[in-house]
């Protein structure tokens, strides 16, 4: 059960990265037709995907854009602390 709240942590902290970045920005949360932001949330789905499909994630300056890479650091500072 740790493992699944250090797991979600880190993934919503993605979330709100690849929102809220300027340079990234308005990914899961755009305007629409009306011009009111609505949560449209398959525009997360290709980032999501992208750390499986494409090595270049990998690389130590695209970390921040790599979903499981905040998974593994929360679970593991979350090790760390629990070991203390």
């Amino acid at each position: 059960m740790d493992t699944l709240i250090a797991s979600s942590a880190g993934f919503f902290t993605f979330m709100n990265y690849v929102q809220f970045h300027p340079k990234i920005g308005n990914i899961w949360m755009r305007p629409d037709s009306t011009g009111s932001k609505k949560i449209q949330l398959e525009g997360l789905m290709p980032m999501i995907k992208a750390p499986l499909m494409y090595n270049h994630f990998w690389k130590s300056e695209n970390l921040d854009i790599n979903w499981l890479a905040y998974v593994i650091g929360f679970n593991g500072v979350y090790y760390l602390y629990r070991c203390m």
